[in-house]
C-alpha cells in the first residue's frame, strides 16, 4: 500500500453493473443428494417429583434407547431456565375452526394482556392458526419483538395484513406495525394491557374464517399442514412451550386428533386452554397453564447421542430414557422420539425459515460458513441514520459440499434492540451462476452491501449467510450504537480499510426503505471505495485509512492510534500519520486521509482504536483487523463480526 491516498490505494466502484450479470436459468434445478454422516440427536429431559423439577443428577443417572437398542451417551448438559441469560420458545396455537368468534377473539385478550410483563427479552414467541382452507398455517416465526407477536395476536382473524408484507423468515412485518402505534407501547413491560386494535372487523373476520372453516374441514388436509408445521418446529433447537387454544380440547374432532402427540415429537411440551363455556377466567387460565409450563421445564437435562446410520431417513425413531438415582416416585419427561434428518434440500420451507429465524434470533456467532460483518451509521434523514452492512462470505466454506452448476446463496440481517424489538431488517436471495462467478468465489467469497435504517440507540446486528441448497451457514453478531447527529456533537465513525478490487464476487441490494436513494456513503474527495468488513495488514507495511466524522470544527486535528488484542487488551501504539482532508458539510460528513502502519504483531485478530482530538473535542473509533493467517479465513478465529459475477437475486 502506498504511503500517501492516490487512486492505486482506493477501489472504484460501478454498483449498477453488480446485478447485470450472466444468469443462469433457475428450471430443472438439481438437487445434490450427497450422503450425510450421522450427527449427534440432543434429547432435552425433564425430572419431576411432585410436580417440582429434580436437579443434581449427573450423566451415569440416565440410560438411553434408540428403537429399543441402547446407545451411549455421548455428551450432558444441565439447564436451568430461571438463570440469567436463559430463554424460552412459547409456540401460541389458536383454533379458529372449532372455537367461537368471540372465545378466540377473547383468547387473543388474555395474551396481549399476559405477554407485556410475562414475555422476558431474551424469550422468543412463534405464532400459528388452524382453520378449514388453510389447515395448520405459520403465522409468525420464532421472534424476540414482543410488539411482532402483539400485532399477529390482534390480528388472527385478518391474514390478508401480513401475507406479502412480512419478511422471508416471517420476524418482522414492518407495515402492520407501522400501521398499529398503539402496540408499540403495549410492548413496554411496565405498560397496561395491550389497546384493542378495531375489535368488531376482528370479530366479523372471525366469524367469516369459522363459517368458511365449518364446511370444509378436511382430515388430510388438517394432517399434511401439521405435519408440516412439526418439520418446521423440529428444525428449531429446544423445547417449545406450546398452548393450544381451542374448544375442541376435550373431545378434538378428527382433523384435531393427536395434534398433542405430534407436537411432543418434535420437543413441544404442550398445554391446552379449553375455549368452551363463558369463559368467565380465561386470562386466569392462561396463566395457570404458562405457570405449569414453566415450572415444568425450568429444569432440562440434555443428553446427546449419534443415532444409528438408518436414522438418517426423515422417519420416526421411538426413544426411552431410563432413570437410576433418583427416587423411584419421580417423573421424566422427554420427547418420545426423533425424526431422521433429511438432506437440508429436502426440507419443507417453514422448516428452513423457523431455522435460519431461531439462529438470528438467538444472538452470538456459529456456522461453518466463515463471515465478516462491517456496519456503520452514517447521518440520514427523518431521525434515522443510514447505516450500511457489508457481509463478506468465505467462498470455500460456502461452496463446501455443493454440487450444483448454480448455488442459492441467503443473505439476512436484522437489527435488535436491547429490548428484543426488531428495528429494521433486509433480505436477499441470490442465485450465484459458478460457471461465471465460481472462480472468484473460490478465490475470495461473496460480498454483499445492504442498509438498515435505524434511529438512535443501541442494537445487535445480527446476519446469517446460507448455502440455500446444503444449509451450511454463518452467522455474526455485532453491536453497533448508533448515534442522534445532533447539529453539534462531534461523530467518529470506525476507521475505514478500503480493499483492492477483484477479491469478492459483489451483489449490493435493490432500492428499499424510506432511504433507498442515498448517496453511496464510501467515499474520497470524488472517489468511491469498498471498505474491509476485516482488512488483512502486515506488520510494518502501510495501510490506507478513511477517518469519517461529522461536526469536527475547522481547528487542527490530532490522532492516536492504540492496537488492542481482539478482546480489548492494549498491546501496543500504532503509527497514525493524518493527512488532506474533506470538508463535508451539511449532511455529509467530513473525510480525513491517513496512513496506519501496523506494528509487529503475531498472526490474530487485532482491533485499532483511533483517537481523534480537535476544538469540538475528542471522539474515538474502533475498527478490527486481521494479521497473517487470519487474513485467510473471514471471520474466523475469534475475528468474529468486524466494526465478481454471475449472479442473480431475488428479494425476499
Amino acid at each position: 500500500m502506498p504511503n500517501k491516498w492516490t487512486p492505486s490505494g482506493l477501489v472504484l466502484v460501478g454498483f449498477g453493473c453488480l446485478l447485470a450479470l450472466v444468469l443462469r436459468p433457475a428450471a430443472g434445478e438439481r438437487r445434490g443428494q450427497a450422503a450425510v454422516p450421522p450427527e449427534a440427536v440432543q434429547i432435552p429431559v425433564q425430572v419431576l417429583l411432585d410436580g417440582e423439577p429434580v436437579r443434581g443428577l449427573a450423566a451415569a443417572d440416565f440410560a438411553l434407547l434408540e428403537d429399543g437398542a441402547r446407545r451411549t451417551i455421548s455428551g450432558f448438559d444441565f439447564v436451568d431456565l430461571g438463570r440469567p441469560g436463559t430463554r424460552r420458545r412459547y409456540l401460541l396455537l389458536f383454533d379458529l375452526a372449532g372455537s367461537e368468534p368471540t372465545a378466540i377473539l377473547a383468547a387473543t385478550r388474555a395474551v396481549r394482556e399476559w405477554l407485556p410483563g410475562s414475555f422476558a427479552p431474551g424469550d422468543l414467541a412463534a405464532v400459528a392458526t388452524f382453520d378449514g382452507e388453510s389447515g395448520w398455517r405459520l403465522v409468525l416465526g420464532f421472534t424476540s419483538d414482543r410488539r411482532e407477536v402483539l400485532g399477529a395476536v390482534a390480528h388472527l382473524g385478518l391474514p390478508e395484513l401480513l401475507d406479502g408484507q412480512q419478511d422471508e423468515l416471517r420476524l418482522t412485518s414492518p407495515k402492520l406495525r407501522a400501521a398499529l402505534p398503539g402496540l408499540a407501547l403495549a410492548a413496554d413491560p411496565g405498560a397496561a394491557a395491550a389497546p384493542e386494535v378495531e375489535p368488531e372487523a376482528m370479530l366479523e373476520a372471525l366469524r367469516q374464517r369459522s363459517l368458511a372453516s365449518r364446511g370444509r374441514l378436511d382430515a388430510g388436509l388438517a394432517a399434511s399442514s401439521l405435519s408440516e408445521l412439526a418439520s418446521g418446529l423440529d428444525a428449531v433447537a429446544g423445547r417449545k412451550l406450546a398452548v393450544l387454544f381451542s374448544a375442541a380440547a376435550g373431545a378434538p374432532p378428527e382433523p384435531l386428533a393427536g395434534v398433542p402427540e405430534q407436537l411432543r415429537r418434535v420437543d413441544c411440551v404442550v398445554a391446552t386452554v379449553d375455549l368452551r363455556g363463558d369463559l368467565p377466567d380465561l386470562r386466569g387460565e392462561l396463566d395457570r397453564a404458562m405457570a405449569r409450563l414453566v415450572r415444568q421445564t425450568s429444569v432440562t437435562y440434555l443428553l446427546s447421542f449419534h443415532p444409528a446410520a438408518a436414522a438418517l431417513d426423515g422417519a420416526f425413531h421411538p426413544l426411552a430414557v431410563e432413570l437410576s438415582g433418583a427416587p423411584p416416585a419421580a417423573r421424566l419427561d422427554h420427547r418420545p422420539g426423533f425424526y431422521g434428518r433429511l438432506p437440508y434440500a429436502q426440507l419443507p420451507p417453514d422448516a428452513r425459515r423457523l431455522a435460519a429465524g431461531d439462529q438470528l434470533m438467538s444472538g452470538g456467532d456459529a456456522g461453518a460458513v466463515a463471515t465478516a460483518v462491517l456496519a456503520a451509521p452514517f447521518r440520514g434523514v427523518a431521525d434515522k441514520a443510514y447505516v450500511p452492512v457489508l457481509v463478506e462470505a468465505d467462498g470455500a466454506t460456502l461452496l463446501a459440499g455443493g454440487s450444483r452448476a448454480d448455488l442459492p446463496a441467503e443473505v439476512y440481517a436484522y437489527a435488535v434492540g436491547g429490548d428484543g424489538a426488531i428495528a429494521d431488517s433486509f433480505g436477499q436471495i441470490l442465485r450465484l451462476d459458478l460457471g461465471k462467478a465460481g472462480a472468484t468465489l473460490r478465490r475470495g467469497g461473496l460480498k454483499f452491501f445492504g442498509h438498515l435504517e435505524l434511529p438512535a440507540g443501541e442494537y445487535s446486528v445480527r446476519t446469517l449467510v446460507r448455502n440455500g441448497d446444503t444449509g451450511a451457514f454463518g452467522k455474526r453478531a455485532l453491536m453497533l450504537t448508533v448515534p442522534s447527529f445532533t447539529a453539534d456533537r462531534p461523530v467518529l465513525l470506525q476507521p475505514f480499510f478500503p480493499e483492492a478490487g477483484g477479491r469478492w464476487a459483489m451483489v449490493r441490494e435493490p432500492p428499499r426503505g424510506e432511504q433507498r436513494d442515498a448517496p453511496y456513503p464510501f467515499t474520497v474527495g470524488r472517489r468511491a471505495y469498498v471498505p474491509a468488513s476485516l482488512p488483512a495488514l502486515t506488520p510494518g507495511k502501510n495501510a490506507a485509512v478513511a477517518l469519517v466524522a461529522y461536526n469536527l470544527g475547522d481547528g487542527k486535528l490530532r490522532a492516536r492510534a492504540v492496537v488492542q488484542s481482539a478482546d480489548g487488551r492494549d498491546l501496543a501504539s500504532g503509527e497514525l500519520r493524518l493527512g488532506s482532508r474533506d470538508a463535508g458539510g451539511g449532511s455529509r460528513p467530513a473525510v480525513l486521509r491517513a496512513v496506519f502502519r501496523p506494528p509487529h504483531l503475531v498472526p490474530g485478530a487485532y482491533r485499532l482504536v483511533v483517537t481523534l482530538s480537535g476544538p469540538a473535542g475528542t471522539q474515538t473509533g474502533t475498527a478490527r483487523f486481521a494479521i497473517g493467517a487470519q487474513a485467510g479465513a473471514v471471520g474466523a478465529a475469534g475475528a468474529g463480526a468486524a466494526g465478481g459475477g454471475g449472479v442473480r437475486t431475488g428479494k425476499s
